[in-house]
């Protein structure tokens, strides 16, 4: 027997008419055509029966249960005899010579896989761009290959489809392939998975470009462009295909040879799955949807996709956040709590960095695995924390992926999952990544609480337009985690319009409460501690210190704390000395004991124009030191103003004025010293353990949503009417760029064009000077362009393009 032609068949009565009368029409006397029924339940077994009667070389096979086609060519598969196998869709017909020239040329050829070419009839309304797509995929690789790794040439490098119909091959490798076909249904994706294993059991491929095949592309699942949940659940059933995929290679120990091949078809997988619930579905699908997909897939490859989605389909955060909104991924569910991460980029420089360390140390006492992430590596500088704390670098971690965010994104997860993270608190509530963060932490099953440590609108002030957005966009990134933490109650008003799970803490002190204070020191010393960055306004302090020394000469401001930025930092160095305070001012730069520097100082100046709790002045307070502050009306220490001179934002005549009344006052300074150390008690001495023992509790079960309130619409409804005001501001900032180099590039084909017209009028006013009685004609040809030269000065350059070349021709044939 030379051919064995494989018919799988389900519910196509309407179009196996056609299908049928190829077969008979096919001049190969040596063949068998083995036509198997998935249980149809219209009369598509009644036709093959019939079929078979009138033609002996037509054997029926039919399935009790509906199995999917991969399952039906398995079987028929197994009953094959031929030297060589074909196959043929339900839907689709052959040319009547296709057998005879195919098993002939294998005949000629020997090679294992022989592939031909295809007719395209395109069906249901599919677009000539898809049409040309699918042709482009079809068509034969014009070489004949002889190599033990042909799965690479097709899934690494395309030289050729995965496509099982539009090839001949020897049938005793089909048959081994098909013995390694899993037992399981599939509706999608079983052909590749089917030629990706014949692919490794053949070396040799070879060509064929006339066209035996005639392809009905849309009829199958994988034409058209609806999509509906049904077809969700076949994107989704790839991941499946996937997992079978790898059990093959397992099996065999190919996993490192096919492993670029094996990647590509995952991501090929995901990315079919994101694309298709991203453009395909609706937002009122959207939840059910990707909880549909979610569980096939493992958690980095839904990550990839969703990133290529930014980066390649124009999809915006904002769209992939509603996206996640609902389904359940993100809502809440009961868990058990045994490790904990922290995350914020680094460990070092910071009142995030210090209170995510201390917090670190606070879990591990209350029997909780902790593992600390950030971004940047270990640091000599980095504030202390338990050795048994686990610290993991991303960008220490390996990655294979070229872009830089799903590098990192990748790697969270699968360090999430590495270290079994039932809990993950992100200390960078504002952060770029915030949302990937997010879905990392969801994909993977934790839960996520997000801790503030700034106030809720601080990003509206940014000059760069991206954080006034990224700001807006925080309160839809913070519906999807389980949890906020906040550290004032202005913070957590306006979160809780946003979560129904805000808590409301303090952030935890380094040291303990002492039972006396301080003793009064005996100087004019003034301490600024803080980074030095713009938020900070260190540039303030100069200038409040300088209105300061003409009162109290002897005062002396010392600068505790660093900068991230270097030019920044030497700006501020140059403003010391432009302002004539070298003598005044002392750097001390980066500390982790900063104790001492307290105890020198007689009171502290903060000069932040925002800030999240200022556990720095929690420390001012615990020596017993007043302080002079600039207004921050979201701190409850501000607002209750203990131990302190509060004065407006920005003021640097009043904030010096405190300043010296404090100094020149002993009795002031003693009331102030005694408010600021009293109130430091309840701040020292609040339960870390206990709140976060009720946020751990309150995470680890699931709530139902309170019920949506108005001012819960209205913050909804000016945050979206805020972002879409930014999305056209932007729309016009584009329009006004484009205009722009639009007419850059018309006033450049204006200079090229009259350039020669130029250089004309240059010899026609030298013949000018030499006072040439036959150029008359010539002194109003440059009257003419002087006037054009006005014109163009007065009006611009859109009307005077209209008139320029044909004035200027018709001028010059004059002359």
């Amino acid at each position: 027997m030379l051919i064995s032609l494989i018919v799988p068949v389900y519910n196509v009565s309407n179009v196996l008419k056609k299908t049928l009368d190829s077969i008979h029409k096919q001049s190969l006397q040596d063949m068998e055509v083995l036509c198997i029924d998935d249980c149809s339940t219209d009369c598509s077994l009644e036709m093959l029966k019939d079929a078979a009667v009138q033609d002996s070389r037509i054997r029926v096979l039919y399935q009790e249960k509906n199995m999917g086609v991969g399952l039906a060519r398995k079987r028929a598969v197994s009953e094959s005899k031929g030297k060589y196998i074909m196959f043929l869709d339900g839907d689709d017909s052959l040319k009547h010579d296709a057998c005879e020239k195919l098993a002939a040329l294998m005949e000629q050829t020997h090679v294992d896989i022989l592939h031909f070419g295809t007719t395209i009839k395109s069906m249901n309304n599919i677009s000539a761009e898809e049409a040309k797509k699918f042709r482009n995929f079809s068509k034969p690789y014009r070489e004949f290959l002889e190599r033990d790794d042909l799965y690479n040439a097709c899934f690494q490098e395309h030289l050729f489809g995965f496509s099982l119909w539009n090839k001949i091959y020897q049938g005793d490798i089909v048959r081994k392939a098909f013995d390694n076909f899993p037992d399981v249904r599939m509706d999608i994706a079983e052909d590749l998975l089917t030629f990706f294993m014949i692919t490794c059991f053949s070396t040799t491929y070879g060509f064929c470009d006339e066209s035996f095949y005639i392809y009905n592309f849309g009829g199958g699942i994988t034409g058209g462009k609806t999509i509906t949940l049904k077809e969700m659940r076949n994107y989704a059933q790839q991941g499946d295909t996937l997992r079978c995929l790898d059990a093959f290679l397992l099996k065999y120990g190919w996993q490192e040879k096919c492993a670029k091949a094996r990647n590509w078809i995952c991501e090929t997988f995901a990315d079919a799955a994101i694309y298709n619930w991203l453009l395909g579905i609706g937002e009122a699908q959207s939840a059910e949807a990707l909880d549909i997909i979610a569980p096939h897939f493992e958690p980095e490859d839904l990550l990839r996709s969703c990133v290529k989605g930014l980066h390649e389909w124009g999809i915006q955060p904002r769209k992939l956040a509603e996206w996640f909104r609902g389904s359940a991924i993100v809502s809440p569910k009961k868990r058990e709590i045994k490790t904990i991460a922290a995350y914020y980029f680094r460990a070092y420089n910071g009142g995030v960095e210090r209170v995510m360390t201390k917090l670190a140390s606070i879990w591990y006492d209350m029997g909780y695995r902790v593992l600390i992430i950030t971004d940047e590596p270990e640091n000599e500088q980095d504030y202390p924390y338990p050795n048994c704390v686990a610290r993991v670098c991303l960008s220490d971690l390996e990655s294979t992926e070229a872009d830089p965010l799903t590098s990192r994104v990748v790697n969270l997860s699968k360090t999430l999952q590495e270290y079994k993270v039932d809990l993950f608190v992100s200390h960078a509530w504002c952060s770029p990544n915030l949302l990937w963060d997010i879905l990392a932490v969801k994909l993977t099953g934790a839960a996520m609480v997000i801790h503030t440590h700034s106030l809720f609108s601080h990003g509206y002030r940014a000059q760069e337009v991206k954080f006034p957005i990224q700001t807006a966009l925080l309160g839809i990134y913070y519906d999807l985690a389980d949890g906020i933490v906040t550290l004032s109650d202005i913070d957590t008003a306006w979160w809780k319009l946003w979560h129904s799970r805000v808590f409301h803490t303090s952030n935890p002190v380094a040291g303990v409460y002492k039972k006396e204070h301080l003793q009064e020191v005996q100087n004019h010393d003034i301490l600024w501690i803080g980074r030095i960055s713009h938020e900070k306004q260190p540039f303030l302090a100069l200038q409040i210190l300088r209105i300061v020394i003409n009162r109290v000469p002897d005062a002396v401001l010392h600068i505790v704390g660093s900068a991230d930025d270097t030019a920044y930092f030497q700006q501020f160095k140059n403003e010391i000395e432009r302002l004539g305070l070298t003598k005044s001012v002392i750097i001390h730069g980066y500390q982790t004991n900063v104790d001492r520097y307290y105890e020198m100082c007689r009171l502290c100046l903060f000069t932040s124009a925002y800030e999240g709790f200022l556990l720095t002045m929690v420390e001012s307070k615990m020596n017993a030191r007043p302080c002079v502050t600039f207004d921050l009306k979201n701190l409850d220490m501000v607002r209750e103003g203990y131990g302190m001179r509060i004065v407006p934002q920005g003021d640097t005549a009043a904030a010096a004025n405190a300043i010296i009344e404090i100094l020149l006052d002993p009795t002031l300074w003693k009331e102030l010293s005694r408010e600021a150390y009293e109130s430091a008690r309840p701040i020292c001495e609040f339960s870390q353990s206990d709140i976060w023992k009720k946020i751990i509790e309150g995470v680890s079960v699931p709530y139902v949503q309170e019920a949506t309130s108005l001012e819960d619409v209205a913050v909804r409804i000016q945050a979206n009417d805020l972002l879409t005001g930014f999305e056209l501001l932007g729309n016009e900032i584009r329009y006004y760029r484009e205009a722009s180099e639009w007419n850059a590039k018309q006033l450049e084909s204006l200079k090229h064009d009259t350039a020669p017209y130029i250089e004309h009028s240059k010899i026609l006013e030298q013949q000018l000077e030499t006072n040439t009685p036959q150029l008359y004609g010539s002194r109003l040809l440059l009257k003419k362009f002087r006037t054009f030269i006005r014109c163009l000065k007065e009006y611009g350059l859109k009307e005077t393009l209209k008139i320029a070349r044909d004035k200027l021709q018709k001028l010059f044939s004059q002359s």
